[in-house]
């Protein structure tokens, strides 16, 4: 079997890193289950994507299969008014063909096809199913969640003139046409949707040893000089680009409430225009409340950055934070571990609860931090949420709930993350100029704060016992086998002749995926807000 891997581009990112992950996870299984070849298809933007896939030592000089990289401009991102599938289509058809991958003997593995980065890319897919082409359609994202742009991109390419004609248009169902998710959250909502459930699979991503980190004593003095604070400082790391999903405020805030003693440090800055806006707000806020918290160490100093590198900032930390409120597979809850430090700060438990199913154990995480409501205009807050949702609905062309979504509440005390962004400013500025009381007062509304600010919480964490549950159920090997598991029951699902063998039809309820995510309770006002 040939496989090719279909994605927007290669440049650096989580699916390209996925993809790399997979092709490791491809190149453990034994001769007779690995691809014969594999071609990564892709617009031609491949920044930072590797001069060799294979330059891990253990690959290097015999690799196990062949890569080969094809690009083909029209799978670049689009803001087209009308989709052009055939021409998509015939586009990746032809690049294939002409490397002598033909459908006879070659599996299409797809990425975020249906995310609207590129409109044309889910009618190709249907016609290269048409054609012959067994596929695999992963989603990391969906446009539903809380991606407006995204969405009306995919209404108005496509014409569509409601949510529900929308969702027959982007996901399609026949045999030879299996779907993957990353998590159980979404498992079940295509299942809800009504995907055949033995054509659904669950495909966690790969989590990849740091090889190469540098021993902690040699990284900390370095990087304790880049970032100007002494040595005998705790430094808590949040290993990410400040976007706004990645809820930066919050970071402020468990600064202001830790004090002096301990440095939180954000690694890069987005390089999306649209995320600067939140991001050098807080940027400022930070600097406005002299706040012992540093975002965007690992970038240059010609931008604002300590020009830290990123595995230098892994090693000399103390512990690892996350205060994000939406990912797709959540790898910094696997990753804290194989670099042999402590995970606190926010649980997503829609995600986590994959990885806790299989021996995981997040004690120094928690659902939400409660501020009391009295800190600000609770009522006026909560207003500014509802309409949100408000806008949110009409913006997907969705109906605009009557009332709250039943058992939604919002106060006495509210989740930090639930408020909308200058509410967030003000509890920060509260906690910076009350420290002791507001602490006090956040401390009996949230157990296990206490031990978090102080770093007790950390020194407790099974540390080793998660890093090798993450080496046993997350490794190359456990993943390589499930994706040749996942190859083989594609491969054996011939289309069905009792509809002529190259009907595609559309689930019985693509508008359920809208339904599950567009909800109140799911809404974080940061995630909408400029």
């Amino acid at each position: 079997m040939k496989l090719a891997i279909l994605h927007y581009h290669l440049n650096r990112g989580g699916v390209s890193q996925a993809i790399l992950n997979h092709l490791h996870a491809l190149a453990t299984l034994p001769d007779g289950q690995r691809p014969d070849e594999v071609a990564l298809l892709y617009s031609g933007r491949k920044e930072d994507w590797p001069s060799s896939v294979w330059k891990r030592s253990e690959w290097e000089g015999e690799p196990p299969f062949p890569v080969r990289l094809l690009a083909a401009q029209e799978l670049e991102y689009d803001d087209a008014i009308h989709c052009d599938g055939p021409g998509l289509a015939d586009a990746v058809d032809g690049v294939l063909r002409g490397v002598g991958f033909t459908p006879d003997d070659t599996l299409l593995h797809s990425h975020n096809f249906a995310l609207g980065k590129n409109a044309s890319l889910p009618d190709a897919l249907r016609l290269l199913a048409q054609r012959g082409y067994r596929q695999l359609l992963q989603l990391h994202d969906f446009a539903e969640d809380f991606r407006p742009s995204n969405y009306r991109h995919l209404m108005r390419a496509t014409g569509s003139q409601s949510p529900a004609e929308l969702a027959e248009r982007l996901y399609p169902s026949a045999s030879g046409m299996h779907y993957a998710t990353l998590n159980g959250r979404d498992h079940k909502i295509l299942l809800g949707a009504g995907v055949d459930p033995e054509r659904l699979h669950l495909l966690s991503n790969p989590v990849i040893e740091f090889h190469g980190l540098p021993p902690r004593d040699e990284a900390r003095p370095r990087v304790c000089r880049q970032l100007g604070i002494s040595e005998d400082t705790r430094l808590v790391v949040y290993p990410v680009r400040g976007i706004r999903r990645k809820n930066v405020g919050e970071l402020l805030l468990y600064s202001a409430l830790a004090g002096p003693g301990v440095c939180h440090a954000l690694t890069l800055a987005p390089v999306n225009p649209a995320e600067r806006i939140s991001y050098d707000d807080w940027c400022e806020l930070a600097e406005e409340l002299q706040l012992p918290c540093l975002l965007g160490i690992g970038d240059p100093l010609s931008r604002q950055g300590r020009d830290v590198e990123f595995y230098d900032a892994l090693a000399a930390s103390d512990a690892i934070i996350t205060t994000s409120v939406a990912e797709g597979f959540g790898m910094v809850f696997l990753e804290a571990w194989l670099v042999d430090r402590p995970l606190i700060g926010r649980n997503l438990g829609r995600i986590t609860s994959d990885f806790t199913e299989h021996g995981l154990r997040l004690g120094g995480l928690t659902d939400r931090l409660l501020v009391p409501g009295g800190w600000i205009d609770l009522d006026a807050a909560r207003e500014e949420v509802l309409d949100l949702h408000s806008w949110a609905c009409r913006d997907f062309g969705a109906p605009v709930p009557e009332n709250p979504t039943e058992g939604w509440t919002y106060g006495p005390d509210v989740d930090f993350a639930a408020l909308p962004r200058r509410f967030q400013a003000d509890v920060i500025r509260h906690v910076t100029a009350n420290p002791e009381s507001a602490r006090q007062e956040m401390e009996q509304l949230n157990p296990g704060l206490a031990d978090r600010l102080s770093g007790v919480a950390a020194e407790g964490q099974p540390v080793a016992e998660n890093a090798a549950c993450v080496r046993k159920q997350f490794s190359p090997a456990a993943v390589g086998r499930r994706l040749s598991e996942i190859y083989t029951a594609i491969w054996a699902d011939a289309p069905d002749n009792k509809t002529g063998g190259d009907r595609i039809d559309s689930l019985p309820d693509g508008e359920h995926i809208l339904r599950s995510f567009l909800r109140l309770d799911r809404l974080f006002p940061v995630r909408l807000e400029p």
